[in-house]
């Protein structure tokens, strides 16, 4: 099957994909604030490769949704469908400078070992308190809320944890009905 995009704001549709009700819901929260299409080059809009050995090719579908909006520069998505080997959205909100807004990072990933699931919202600048701190006691009950209902990711390598913050939700979660459950009833809504 193949699909043209002629837009960064073009719906995405990745037969098989997992994350696509993800993708969805937030495209659907969005539409108010009055989207503009994100440049995006024709070739990362909607792209089908294969990777994997000769002997045994995986086809690949690669998506990537943008847009932008008065108050954020830049809401990106980018989409791979690879099949049982791997499916993945990342999904990156960067507010515009003009307003204090906190940055967004969701990333699904789904691999034949399991669901690794990562949601983040951050200040702009973290070392600004003045700023900063209003954004914590907003964000923070947030983090603290859909925490309690999933099982914790495991350590953060160090050199990784400067890009995390402290309200960084991150789970594992197994493949099949358990995991199935807890991205439809926990993690879709957090997200």
């Amino acid at each position: 099957m193949t699909t043209t995009r002629h837009s960064s704001t073009d719906s995405v549709n990745i037969p098989g994909w997992g994350w696509q009700p993800f993708l969805e819901d937030a495209v659907q929260a969005l539409q108010p604030l009055n989207l503009e299409p994100y440049p995006v080059a024709n070739d990362f809009l909607y792209k089908q490769g294969q990777t994997g050995s000769k002997a045994k090719p995986v086809p690949v579908t690669t998506a990537t949704w943008a847009c932008k909006t008065d108050k954020f520069r830049q809401v990106r998505a980018a989409c791979v469908y690879g099949g049982a080997a791997a499916s993945v959205l990342n999904f990156v909100i960067n507010p515009s400078a003009r307003f204090d807004l906190p940055f967004f990072d969701g990333d699904l990933v789904t691999l034949p070992s399991g669901h690794l699931l990562a949601l983040d919202l951050q200040p702009a600048d973290k070392s600004d308190a003045a700023h900063t701190q209003p954004v914590w006691d907003k964000l923070i009950p947030i983090f603290e809320r859909w925490r309690a209902k999933l099982p914790d990711g495991g350590p953060i390598p160090e050199e990784a944890q400067p890009f995390f913050s402290p309200g960084f939700l991150w789970t594992r979660l197994p493949l099949g009905d358990e995991g199935d459950h807890l991205i439809n009833s926990v993690v879709r809504p957090a997200f």
